[in-house]
């Protein structure tokens, strides 16, 4: 009997406790209940920082009202709503249940329940990620790395920060590792019912973000490959490819027929750069493309586009959970996974993915990368699972130590050192000195009336106003808000000085403005300071007054 087998037994195994040749394996049903304790502990960890995060939330954020706007539409007039948001619909589908099971007990004012409720729909999504990224060790290699896995989704800063704020990157991800998983156990068991719920978890996946449709691909792929798993004949790969497609177009086709399109927000041909995109309708704006020209413009001066996508990978694994996957990924000191093919063709095109979006517009964030880093979190906690058992080879043999109790203070040593470098990013207080929008908004809720509008650049004031909201140029450029004021007439402007006057858009705004034509005709009514700068609230008069010389929009005191 070898040494690992002798203190680390049933080292990436999962048979139950027996004796064969001298090596004793741990029995099932106390791997069983051992498992479930320690998935119980992951969950209840996971879900009391993200219930302390939405807990001292100041503001959620920006995405977040839009999605809650589209859930308060969905309640009045889905299909309209529907086919008026480039979002797609089923998170805040997901909003609008869990407002319509809890809603009147989580505030007393629906504006400040509806966004409680997004989160609450998010925490939900989170919570299922962490469970099928479990499912997504264990498949590939054994429980132990699963468990490890979802531990450190629970943790991932990012995650955390996405699952206690309103949006639908957690329940993306949920639904999309499932459906992987759903791959893998179809690959491997030879079970065309796998498959079929593969799809309808992609189908279900598309309905919150596009990219949810890439499990489908992914799925499509395993038909390619599936010559090399034992049962798959050419009959077989062709049935499970039709399984796959009627399955992903029943669940996602009537969405695509009420809208007309495959997808609402970038197509296909815009996201890859294969025709002329309409940008201006991109933004959903009425002045000139100037806006999408200025931020590819800006992007094109950033590093290659490769090496910010890795930049972003590592950030958003915190290094940390990347450098520990690396040995998992380029060494041989762990066993070969199960489905590395399928896994690894998911991440390959989720990156393809995020190269179009930055090539053909300028930006990703951390939050685009959350499925890269889901994927990268098995290979982390296999390589974690491979430390813990060979550094407890040594300490019990030199020490003369119970491997068992062993193996555990090192499990607890081990998760202290690489989570706890991370907290500081994890409890980042959702929203943080955003409370002035709040302010802000209530003000002009009670000094309007509610048929008026706001021109601005922050929805959230505009939803806390309780007011129609015209989105206002997001470039800092006069000419442009000089165009959207003549085009949309607005009542009110609204103004962030912490935002118009950065270096990257116009420190010269203010001045700008009430040189401008435009200035005569704005009325200063009131300024809520912030912490970077104050909220400036126009009250916009009649086109001829800007023909008249006025100082009515020169900063005030109060």
């Amino acid at each position: 009997m070898s040494e690992l087998d002798r203190i680390a037994p049933g080292l990436y195994n999962d048979s139950p406790r027996q004796t064969d040749g001298g090596r004793t394996i741990e029995p099932r049903n106390a791997r069983r209940k051992t498992v479930i304790a320690a998935m119980a502990a992951v969950f209840a960890l996971g879900l009391a920082v993200r219930i302390h995060l939405i807990h001292t939330t100041e503001l959620v954020s920006r995405d977040g009202i839009t999605f809650v706007k589209y859930a308060r539409g969905l309640q009045a007039d889905p299909l309209t709503t529907m086919r008026d948001q480039d979002q797609h619909p089923l998170y805040p589908a997901s909003i609008l249940i869990v407002y319509s099971a809890v809603g009147q007990w989580l505030a007393p004012d629906p504006v400040d329940a509806w966004p409680l409720a997004g989160q609450i729909a998010s925490l939900l999504g989170s919570m299922l990620a962490i469970w099928a990224a479990f499912a997504l060790g264990w498949i590939m290699w054994d429980q132990r790395v699963g468990v490890i896995t979802a531990l450190f989704m629970a943790m991932l800063p990012e995650l955390c920060q996405v699952g206690a704020d309103a949006l639908s990157d957690g329940l993306h991800l949920g639904l999309y590792l499932w459906g992987l998983v759903a791959v893998l156990r179809g690959l491997h068991r030879n079970d065309m019912r796998w498959l079929a719920a593969a799809a309808v978890l992609s189908g279900l996946a598309f309905l919150i973000r596009p990219e949810g449709g890439s499990i489908l691909v992914v799925g499509l792929f395993t038909m390619v490959i599936a010559r090399q798993a034992q049962g798959w004949t050419r009959r077989r790969r062709i049935i499970g490819t039709a399984v796959l497609l009627i399955c992903f177009f029943a669940v996602a086709g009537p969405y695509m027929a009420a809208v007309g399109r495959l997808v609402q927000k970038k197509s296909l041909i815009e996201l890859f750069g294969l025709g002329a995109a309409d940008q201006s309708a991109m933004l959903r704006k009425p002045a000139d493309p100037a806006p999408v020209d200025a931020m590819i413009a800006r992007a094109e001066t950033k590093l290659p586009i490769a090496i910010d996508l890795i930049y972003h990978w590592a950030r958003s694994c915190r290094l940390i959970y990347l450098l520990l996957a690396l040995p998992a990924l380029t060494a041989r000191i762990v066993p070969r996974p199960r489905g590395i093919g399928p896994v690894f063709f998911a991440a390959g095109l989720h990156l393809c993915l995020l190269y179009a979006l930055s090539a053909s517009f300028g930006y990703v964030s951390l939050r685009h990368l959350l499925v890269l880093v889901a994927l990268t979190m098995p290979f982390a906690a296999a390589t974690f699972v491979w430390i813990v058992d060979q550094a407890s080879i040594r300490i019990a043999s030199r020490h003369n130590r119970r491997a068992k109790a062993v193996r555990r203070l090192v499990y607890l040593v081990g998760v202290i050192l690489v989570v706890g470098p991370t907290t500081p990013y994890m409890f980042r207080v959702i929203g943080e000195d955003g409370a002035y929008l709040i302010k802000a908004g209530r003000w002009l809720r009670d000094h309007s009336e509610p048929e008026q509008s706001v021109l601005t650049t922050r929805n959230r004031v505009a939803y806390y106003a309780e007011r129609k909201m015209l989105a206002g140029p997001d470039t800092g450029q006069m000419k442009h808000w000089e165009s959207y004021v003549r085009v949309l007439k607005p009542d009110y402007l609204v103004v962030d000085e912490a935002h118009e006057t950065s270096e990257d858009r116009n420190p010269d705004f203010f001045a700008n403005l009430h040189a401008s034509t435009l200035g005569r005709r704005l009325i200063l009514i009131h300024k809520e300071p912030g912490p970077k700068g104050s909220l400036w609230i126009y009250r916009v008069g009649p086109a001829s007054a800007a023909t008249k010389p006025s100082s009515r929009s020169k900063p005030s005191n109060r």
